[in-house]
């Protein structure tokens, strides 16, 4: 049965992403295909049940530690009793992004030593050791929370350039469509008209979410008059777009941590449905795009010519 676990996802920031080529890439799970630990009993360090899918390898670090247990003799006396056992957080890396995803949970009170803050250390630690013995320059490791803040026309330009499949659009209550806009072009009369229907919605509606339909050809809600009004007239936190034939999320605000559903055992090898998930969400949500282009003939377009 699944559980739902939360994540946290980290840029690397160094070593430079830039200079690590493929044969990095694939020395990176070379490695980590192999049993790479560290640390001696009972503090033993280390990563298990790894597996890939294309750039994205996930498995486990496994942190050991005592464990404070309590047994009762036969007359009922309480024995205060320590243990070795090891503590699990789900990990994977996504090579052509450089980004470092880690389970955030509550590590057990009853370890003597370790918590998250210290396993996340011990876990960039050992993964600069794993760096250093692919052939990058050094274990050093540096790193940041992947958080991002994206302006109101960024996410319009997005709507505009790509077939959109959802929207998310806050603060419309009050606010009245901009006598700019031009929804109708060249019809003005219906301009007017249109204008004037959402201005009066718009008296009673603060939130609009609206979902593309499933129909043969797809449907693209640009092609929405009353959808791109809103985006324009209130503020836009959520778009969804195809864009390479795959659709993207893009938000308001990024956050670093997600949830996901998950199924495999600690420790045991990472199961194909999570790799799935995984990918999923970190190909929709986390992806970094390269840079904006310029299209002489449609204007001002959104555009990656390498998906990292």
């Amino acid at each position: 049965m699944s559980e739902e676990i939360r994540c946290e996802v980290f840029r690397i920031t160094w070593p430079d992403w830039s200079s690590v080529t493929d044969e990095l890439r694939e020395n990176i799970w070379r490695v980590l295909s192999e049993r790479v630990e560290d640390g001696e009993p009972p503090n033993r360090r280390g990563f298990v049940g790894t597996t890939r899918f294309e750039y994205v390898i996930a498995g486990f670090f496994a942190h050991e530690d005592r464990r404070l247990g309590v047994q009762y003799d036969r007359d009922w006396h309480r024995e205060n009793r320590e243990a070795a056992e090891f503590e699990h957080l789900f990990f994977a890396l996504v090579l052509d992004q450089a980004q470092v995803i880690l389970q955030h949970k509550r590590v057990g009170r009853e370890f003597v030593t370790i918590n998250l803050p210290t396993m996340r250390r011990a876990f960039f630690d050992l993964l600069g050791v794993v760096f250093q013995q692919a052939g990058l320059p050094s274990d050093r490791i540096a790193k940041q929370p992947f958080h991002e803040e994206r302006q109101k026309d960024y996410l319009i330009q997005i709507f505009n350039a790509y077939s959109t499949t959802c929207v998310k659009i806050g603060e419309l209550l009050g606010r009245r469509v901009p006598e700019d806009i031009k929804l109708f072009n060249p019809d003005i009369d219906k301009d007017s008209i249109l204008r004037q229907v959402l201005n009066g919605d718009y008296q009673h509606v603060n939130e609009l979410e609206a979902r593309a339909g499933e129909t043969e050809t797809g449907s693209d809600l640009r092609e929405a008059k009353s959808i791109r009004a809103a985006m324009l007239t209130g503020e836009p936190s959520e778009v969804r777009a195809i864009v390479k034939g795959q659709e993207r999320t893009f938000r308001k605000t990024q956050q670093e941590r997600f949830s996901m559903p998950f199924d495999t055992e600690p420790g045991e090898q990472v199961q194909a449905i999570d790799l799935e998930r995984l990918v999923r969400i970190v190909r929709t949500e986390y992806f970094i795009p390269e840079r904006l282009v310029q299209s002489q003939s449609l204007g001002l377009l959104f555009d990656w010519t390498e998906d990292r």
